[in-house]
């Protein structure tokens, strides 16, 4: 199949801005990795990780698929810290709240109950505005797996279909994959092209300043 030229660079641009606002998300995650390393309710039976004056390193870049067959995003990443504390910052509710979502907005959590069968509410705020979310925790199997649906409140009944998957690698890292799959490949690309990279940058900014103290 042959892609008209201008289609080809939207979607070269939309997965290129995609890949930026994630690895932002991701590196603010980092940050909250580096200080649970130093909280044992969090890994009562593991080492803290590796200790000394500098126990965060660069890690990997964020890779970004866009399916070519389903309507899926496929998002990579390495972690340097191990899948319990990974998956601790993306259940606690006191964690979530310091990596998800844009800077320069306030993340409000109506409930969280990361459990299987249950549900989360949360309100981003900035400017006067709320964007409200929400949705299901199907499964969620510690350090290892959480599937759950995600929704705009704005765009009610665009649901979709997340699954986060965490495998140990070498020196004690950890290797999350995420996918979410939605119905369709215009609300798929839609979502690509959110308009999230302002966020996602300052976001990258903040983690910096916090790796570098």
């Amino acid at each position: 199949m042959h892609l008209d030229a201008e289609v080809f660079d939207l979607m070269t641009a939309w997965i290129e801005r995609y890949r930026r606002q994630a690895e932002a998300r991701y590196q603010r995650l980092d940050a909250v990795l580096a200080d649970l390393q130093l909280d044992e309710r969090h890994a009562p039976d593991q080492p803290a990780g590796r200790q000394g004056g500098n126990r965060m390193t660069v890690t990997d870049q964020t890779t970004i698929e866009l399916d070519t067959t389903v309507p899926l995003v496929r998002i990579g990443r390495a972690f340097d810290a191990p899948p319990n504390l990974v998956f601790a910052a993306h259940t606690d509710p006191d964690l979530i709240v310091r990596w998800l979502g844009p800077s320069r907005h306030e993340m409000v959590l109506d409930h969280w109950d990361c459990r299987d069968g249950g549900s989360y509410r949360y309100v981003h705020r900035s400017d006067g505005n709320d964007y409200r979310f929400r949705g299901c925790f199907h499964t969620v199997r510690p350090a290892e797996l959480i599937v759950q649906t995600f929704e705009f409140e704005g765009m009610p009944g665009h649901i979709a279909l997340e699954r986060a998957a965490f495998e140990a690698i070498d020196d004690g890292r950890t290797r999350l994959v995420v996918t979410s799959l939605v119905d369709s490949f215009a609300e798929r690309d839609a979502f690509v092209a959110s308009g999230m990279e302002e966020g996602v940058r300052e976001g990258y900014q903040r983690l910096d300043a916090l790796l570098a103290g």
